[in-house]
């Protein structure tokens, strides 16, 4: 396998946060020795080992990238009416896609993020990996890519600190931080920690995020105020959610 090249950031995608480097896909060995798993469930995004796994719901937008086709024009579409409209056997439907974790609720991200990783011990020097669909906006660009059983991914690090305040800050219109030339960007599909105590997995084309970790992380997690979140199991039915 490739071994890390930390590429300058002016050789990155163009749309890409600068901190970003391209990853050492041995860091992703243990994603591409998963078990396969079907794709109407969980596990087909999520990956298996871990003891408990969080899926937390994201808000009801009022304004939203993703439409519901009519025949006369485009509306608002939630996940539960794309599952409806599939199960209907419906062709004219768009699936509700979000592109950062949490989006207009950076209040709930800031306190997800903080049990995973205490906001007052995170560092520069501490690389988070962070892959990327091989269909996203990084599609040839060049970053290491690797394959699970269902689908493949380019591997990009970043440090710690800026990754996780980037994932707040990008969902937060209102934080002076926010880069409205950036907005379109996808945050990674998965991010772990070198020691794999947890992994955020952001799927592209549902609106819900799920955090796998420590039966203690996920009690944590489920104590925050006014977050929608529920325990999962990587055979649950997407279609359920």
């Amino acid at each position: 396998m490739a071994t890390s090249k930390h590429t300058p950031a002016q050789d990155l995608p163009a749309g890409m946060m600068p901190f970003f480097r391209f990853g050492d896909v041995r860091n992703a060995e243990w994603l591409v020795r998963q078990p396969a798993a079907g794709s109407d469930a969980i596990g087909w995004y999520v990956p298996a080992g871990f003891p408990a796994y969080v899926l937390i719901r994201y808000p009801a937008r009022q304004r939203s990238n993703a439409y519901q086709v009519s025949s006369r024009e485009w509306v608002l579409i939630t996940q539960a009416a794309y599952m409806r409209a599939i199960a209907q056997g419906r062709t004219d439907v768009a699936p509700p896609i979000e592109h950062h974790f949490l989006m207009e609720q950076p209040e709930l991200a800031d306190a997800v993020l903080n049990i995973l990783s205490p906001r007052a011990k995170r560092s520069e020097n501490r690389m988070l990996q962070c892959a990327f669909w091989e269909g996203s906006s990084c599609h040839g660009c060049g970053a290491p890519l690797f394959r699970t059983p269902q689908e493949g991914f380019h591997l990009f690090e970043a440090p710690e600190r800026s990754l996780l305040r980037w994932l707040v800050d990008q969902g937060d219109r209102q934080s002076p931080r926010w880069n409205p030339d950036l907005a379109g960007q996808e945050p990674p599909c998965m991010i772990w920690p070198a020691g794999r105590g947890w992994c955020l997995v952001l799927t592209y084309s549902y609106s819900f995020g799920v955090v796998a970790c420590s039966q203690a992380l996920a009690e944590e997690i489920l104590r925050i105020p006014g977050l929608d979140a529920s325990p999962v199991e990587l055979d649950d039915s997407l279609s359920k959610w």
